[in-house]
């Protein structure tokens, strides 16, 4: 009996003995990038819910992603810096890691491939290693949050996220660098914690109305010309929106109005975003943002 299997056990393993993964087992490694809305009006309840958002986000990747969190506000392209940066693949205790140095035991403590372990051995281990470093710095994330938007605060009088947007172009990976390891999908995603309502000198939203259709076009030609609309990567973008208190929050078609810009503005062809589209939450759990980002 063992003879007469021993064949098809050696032809079903080739494919992984050869570095190349069938297309069903091709595993994504993520590139999350997230905006983060900074604006002096924000209230607390927002913003611990933006917190618990980027907390959802961290439980939900794996060994091998990248998360880098930006804020939203008058700084986003002048003095831009990252709330947040993980990069899971490359990370040490002190490079790649938001908080550094936390003296943390190896069994938790990135890298979670060690050194001269083989392949297989950190595959069935790095999860793990992984689920419990996200332990440990998912409640400083609250914190890291508020004191940053203390210090930005001479920026919170603007919310630009047309700026914010174009300033993370860099981050995603590009389209011709994709895949560059057999038998993995690089993908990039945007995720927006906001309530998208533009408030600088290049446009305001914050009306009774929002933004009227009329108004569309001339804003994009305005945004061609000051070159601020971008080539996103095909990336995957995921709004999500919760508490809101602007103007535009107290009027439905207002609200309406703002949220059909956004899906003009992300289907335009410069952006580049998968599927030429957005995906949009109102809520305040986060059991959706969570399953998005393990299955979009």
């Amino acid at each position: 009996m063992i003879k007469k299997y021993f064949p098809l056990l050696i032809i079903l393993s080739i494919p992984f003995l050869s570095g190349k993964c069938p297309p069903d087992f091709r595993p994504e490694i993520k590139n999350i990038i997230c905006l983060v809305d900074f604006s002096n009006s924000l209230e607390e309840r927002q913003m611990l819910s933006y917190a618990e958002g980027i907390k959802t986000i961290l439980y939900a990747m794996g060994p091998e992603d990248r998360l880098i969190v930006y804020p939203i506000d008058g700084g986003s392209i002048t003095d831009r810096v990252a709330i947040v940066y993980e990069d899971f693949r490359s990370a040490t205790n002190t490079m790649g890691v938001t908080f550094k140095h936390l003296n943390l035991p190896d069994s938790i403590s990135p890298p979670f491939k060690k050194k001269g372990e083989d392949a297989f051995t950190a595959a069935s281990r790095k999860q793990k290693r992984l689920d419990g470093y996200v332990k440990v710095i998912a409640p400083m994330i609250v914190r890291r949050l508020d004191s940053l938007k203390q210090v930005r605060r001479p920026y919170g009088r603007e919310t630009d996220i047309f700026s914010a947007i174009y300033s993370v172009k860099d981050d995603m990976v590009k389209q011709k660098e994709k895949s560059m390891i057999s038998g993995e999908d690089n993908v990039n995603y945007l995720v927006i914690f906001s309530d998208l309502v533009q408030e600088s000198e290049l446009a305001n939203f914050n009306t009774k109305k929002g933004i009227q259709h009329s108004e569309f076009q001339p804003l994009f030609t305005s945004l061609r010309e000051k070159k601020l609309l971008c080539n996103l990567q095909q990336a995957k973008v995921v709004v999500y929106d919760s508490y809101s208190t602007s103007i535009v929050s107290q009027s439905p078609m207002a609200k309406i109005n703002v949220r059909n810009f956004w899906e003009e503005y992300f289907s335009d062809t410069t952006i580049n975003v998968y599927q030429h589209q957005m995906k949009y939450f109102n809520t305040t759990t986060m059991d959706e943002l969570y399953n998005v980002i393990k299955t979009y």
